[in-house]
């Protein structure tokens, strides 16, 4: 259930069975060798939520370094 977003219905009387659909879904769920795929998509996510992470990070450093130059500045034109 948890990586292909499915749940297989059991009795201990009848046995396994699979709601309209469901079967076919499965067989994809397993040609696209199932869980290794899911764990792909995960890592891929976390992959792209770090990145955009790691840019805000840099944009905001790079502009408190931009702030310091130009204090830097200020500070040498008024002889500081």
């Amino acid at each position: 259930m948890h990586h292909s977003g499915m749940i297989v219905d059991t009795c201990k009387k009848c046995g396994t069975f699979f709601d309209k659909g469901e079967l076919e879904k499965a067989a994809e769920f397993i040609e696209k060798d199932g869980v290794e795929y899911e764990k792909f998509k995960r890592s891929e996510k976390g992959i792209a939520e770090t990145r955009i992470k790691l840019v805000k990070e840099i944009n905001r450093v790079e502009r408190q370094v931009w702030r310091l130059h130009w204090v830097g500045r200020f500070l040498s034109l008024i002889g500081l």
